[in-house]
């Protein structure tokens, strides 16, 4: 398997001209992420900006329910097959980030 970054984009606040909420609530999140990397991605393979599974690095915490939270990331299974879902939320937790995105990406 080989990985490249095709592109980095950083954000400070949400804006509402990038249209993509973040809370804390692990599923609605991620949905809305899946929808906005969806709308970001050149649907050709060979465009340069193509990719096939983003990623959402994220300081807040990743909760599945109200009282149950701590998670260091989620995405949905198989997704990369499907170019509405290839998607993944992490939250950053230093240098093992790097692990828990290769964890999610393995799940999607």
């Amino acid at each position: 398997m080989q990985l490249t970054i095709v592109r980095i984009i950083r954000l400070e606040v949400e804006e509402k001209k990038i249209n993509l909420s973040i809370n804390r609530d692990a599923a609605a999140t991620l949905k809305r992420f899946q929808e906005w990397q969806y709308t970001m991605n050149p649907g050709d393979d060979s465009h340069p900006n193509h990719h096939d599974c983003a990623i959402l690095i994220s300081k807040l915490d990743i909760c599945v329910s109200r009282n149950l939270c701590g998670f260091t990331g989620t995405s949905t299974i198989a997704g990369t097959c499907d170019p509405l879902k290839g998607a993944v939320i992490v939250r950053d937790a230093g240098l093992s980030t790097g692990y828990h995105i290769a964890h999610q990406i393995g799940h999607t």
